[in-house]
């Protein structure tokens, strides 16, 4: 699986490859993910992690809007918004009812290496 980050990328050809890359992070403890199963652009899993929380989003292909993580994260105002770093890199805000623990986005990114489809262990919203 290739892993690209905020500054570079890598291989990552099993589970404890895959969950050394997804530690990585930036500055205020932020990073942004983007994992392929290989040279393809789709399919393909987003993970933005801020501290211990990330936002997710699977792309199955170029004809479809894809989909983003629905999440309900203690201590979170489920009204409010939490601050991403995204490619660019630039500052994003997401709802904090698609944030979920970065240690759900883990499971996410290791069922989806697996399986190469939407991952069952976490939940999702649609996109039209």
């Amino acid at each position: 699986m290739l892993v690209c980050d905020l500054e570079g990328e890598c291989e990552a050809t099993n589970k404890a490859e895959l969950d050394h890359a997804l530690m990585k992070r930036y500055d205020s403890g932020v990073n942004h993910f983007r994992l392929f199963l290989d040279s393809n652009e789709w399919p393909s899993l987003i993970i933005m992690v801020s501290g211990e929380v990330a936002w997710l989003y699977f792309l199955s292909s170029s004809e479809h809007a894809g989909y983003r993580s629905v999440g309900a994260v203690p201590g979170l105002d489920p009204k409010g918004w939490t601050r991403f770093v995204s490619l660019g890199p630039q500052e994003e805000l997401f709802p904090n009812d698609e944030v979920v623990p970065f240690a759900d986005a883990l499971r996410a990114a290791e069922e989806f290496s697996v399986t190469g489809q939407l991952p069952q262990c976490a939940d999702w919203y649609e996109l039209a």
